[in-house]
Formats: C-alpha cells, sequence, structure tokens
C-alpha cells in the first residue's frame, strides 16, 4: 500500500459522514427547489396568462 492510498483512505473515512449528510441537505434542498419552482412557474404562467389575454 502506498503512502498515497493510505492517505486517501484516511481522508475518505474522515469525510465520509459529512459527504453523507451533505448529500441528504442536497436531496432536501433538491425537493424544496422543485415545489418552489413549480409555484413559482405556475403562478408566472397564471400572470403571464392574464397579460396575454388582456
Amino acid at each position: 500500500m502506498t503512502p498515497q492510498n493510505m492517505l486517501y483512505n484516511k481522508h475518505v473515512g474522515l469525510s465520509e459522514k459529512p459527504l453523507v449528510n451533505a448529500h441528504v441537505i442536497v436531496q432536501v434542498l433538491k425537493r424544496l427547489f422543485i415545489k418552489n419552482v413549480w409555484i413559482i412557474v405556475s403562478t408566472l404562467q397564471h400572470f403571464w396568462g392574464d397579460v396575454i389575454v388582456v
């Protein structure tokens, strides 16, 4: 095993938990973002629909 591999393994071991947490946070943010985008898009469609009709 080369020193680089050992260092890499140690680094992976240390950063595993934060990465998992970050992944979960990203998933939650994505879900919230998608929900908000849907709300924003439907609101804009409604608004622009009214503008176009007028």
